[in-house]
């Protein structure tokens, strides 16, 4: 119990974290207006509001991505005043806006642009610091966070909403600020990710973006049915509330909940199998639509919502693990693959707007809205749990096949057997060669263990920590079983080993050198030699040597 309580103890670095999250409430929902007078909210008022500050923050995620891939080091310089002016400057013409009622909309308009561009850089800086935490220090520091901010929303309705909206430029925002300029000058500059150089390493970006897109095309399609539920919610400035109330009590059960199961045993989070098992309760959510109350599409514009916050702080573990374990700047990865989610949202918003005007004001009902939905969410699920291309090709495979028979054979003479004749006894031991099993001198034999043996990695590959074994081998009991895997297994449970770092013993252990282990795992050199290193420190020793008679002795003693 000592150990929950010490988990989910706040650090200086989440703390600040969860109040930059509590001021922005969820995200990108326009959090800023729950704090605001209500007869200001009109509906005209957040339409355009909430437009500009989703599109900068998609446009803000893109190009920082795209920055991080060709010219990293320009973000490197002043990527914390570039973030802390604009979103400074759009509170400013937020609370202007609410004293010039004339200038109402272009006053708001700016400001939901500036604070876009503000809270996109901020969120990516945070996402750096939590990435360049060593171990899984940063990703209990992100989840520690966003549970605090659950709590400090639900306390700022405590406040006065005057006093709020100058709370958060004047106070709230010097304090993680501050925070974020901290963490961002302790982050180590020799780290693989902040060194990376993505054109030097083309295999290795790739292979990370084709192990991520596949997730993020899932909770963009969420992103985009919660967009479209925004346009449709929008006319009330209630529903802002519920929808920002409803989404941070949901970031705090799962956060509360991951920490909890964190501290029992190890979790593998898996984004494509959550999002199978969501999909018939949202498509069933969906259909609802049609036959139900405009009370319930309310509710399920929030309910989408806090499950679009969840994916986001999912894909924010995602990408730093995938940052650490691969050496990738983490602005790259989630710049990326961030702005994808962000833009479905924001392309939802639009086609919302779109149905609301042309059917649903046509005194239709909300059935055209959920068919629009339920084949995007059909199709993204399609699209991301097979290969199309394989699925297509194999479609075409399936053909006639007349194959050439053979020319008779003409009847061979005759030839005497004569004795003492050289190929009199080949023909017989070639007849025994050919049936093992019938006995004889010359019967093929299984090879045995030893020098005789061949080895894993070279026909076949390498066999990694975890794999199945091929049920077509040779599987007989003379075969001595390989011992790695619970040596590797035993080391991992005893010292707290990721599964990278496991990746990296095993092809060690295999006899690989550091640019074949890079090549392997498409990972850059100077990645593999830091994971040796950290590898090194977690097990207390100083070479390759001795690590390897420490992986023994885990076989000894098993």
């Amino acid at each position: 119990m000592s150990t929950f309580r010490s988990a989910l103890r706040p650090s200086a670095l989440s703390l600040a974290y969860a109040l930059f999250l509590a001021t922005n409430a969820a995200c990108v929902w326009g959090g800023v207006f729950p704090f605001l007078p209500f007869d200001y909210q009109t509906t005209q008022l957040l339409l355009w509001f909430f437009l500009a500050q989703a599109t900068a923050f998609a446009l803000t995620y893109f190009f920082t991505g795209f920055a991080a891939y060709a010219a990293p080091h320009l973000l490197r310089r002043a990527f914390i005043a570039a973030a802390a002016g604009p979103y400074l400057l759009g509170w400013g013409l937020l609370i202007a806006s609410m004293y010039l009622r004339t200038l109402a909309i272009p006053l708001t308009i700016g400001g939901g642009l500036f604070l876009g561009f503000g809270a996109a850089g901020f969120y990516l800086l945070w996402h750096q610091c939590f990435a360049a935490r060593e171990g899984e220090g940063g990703t209990r520091d992100l989840i520690v966070g966003t549970m605090y901010a659950a709590l400090i929303y639900l306390a700022l309705y405590l406040v006065p909403r005057a006093i709020v909206a100058y709370l958060i430029p004047l106070v709230f925002m010097p304090l993680f600020g501050l925070a974020i300029v901290l963490a961002s000058r302790s982050i180590d500059p020799s780290l693989p990710m902040m060194s990376d150089a993505p054109k030097d390493n083309p295999h290795v970006h790739r292979k990370a973006f084709h192990l991520l897109w596949r997730s993020t095309a899932c909770i963009a399609s969420l992103g985009f049915c919660t967009g479209t539920m925004r346009a449709l919610a929008i006319n009330e400035p209630m529903i802002g509330t519920y929808v920002n109330v409803l989404s941070m009590l949901s970031l705090l059960a799962v956060s509360f909940a991951l920490l909890l199961l964190w501290q029992v045993k190890s979790l593998r989070l898996d984004i494509l199998g959550m999002y199978r098992i969501a999909l018939p309760v949202l498509l069933a959510a969906v259909v609802l639509m049609a036959f139900l109350s405009k009370g319930y599409l309310h509710w399920l514009a929030a309910t989408l919502y806090g499950l679009y916050c969840i994916a986001l702080l999912l894909l924010m573990i995602q990408t730093g693990q995938m940052s650490r374990d691969r050496g990738i700047n983490p602005l790259l990865l989630f710049g990326i693959a961030g702005g994808c989610v962000f833009l479905a949202h924001d392309l939802g918003f639009i086609v919302g707007n779109l149905l609301e005007s042309v059917w649903v004001s046509e005194g239709l009902n909300y059935a055209a809205v959920a068919l629009v939905l339920e084949h995007l969410l059909a199709i993204s699920f399609i699209g991301t749990q097979f290969r199309i291309r394989e699925v297509i090709a194999s479609a075409f495979n399936d053909h006639i096949e007349l194959v050439k028979m053979p020319a008779p054979e003409r009847e061979a003479p005759s030839v005497p057997e004569k004795a003492g004749a050289p190929n009199a006894g080949c023909a017989h031991e070639a007849e025994h060669a050919r049936t093992p099993g019938e006995g004889g001198a010359s019967e093929t034999r299984r090879p045995q263990s030893g020098a005789g043996k061949t080895p894993r990695g070279d026909a076949q590959g390498p066999r990694r920590f975890g794999d199945a074994p091929d049920s077509n081998a040779d599987t007989t009991p003379s075969e001595p079983v390989d011992e790695l895997s619970d040596q590797l297994e035993r080391l991992k449970v005893r010292y707290a080993l990721s599964t990278r770092e496991i990746e990296i013993i095993e092809q060690v252990a295999r006899g690989k050198t550091v640019t074949r282990i890079a090549e392997d795992l498409f990972i850059s050199e100077n990645t593999a030699r830091t994971h040796m290193k950290r590898i090194y420190a977690k097990l207390g020793v100083h070479k390759k040597m001795e690590m390897l008679d420490l992986l023994a002795l885990m076989g000894a003693e098993g």
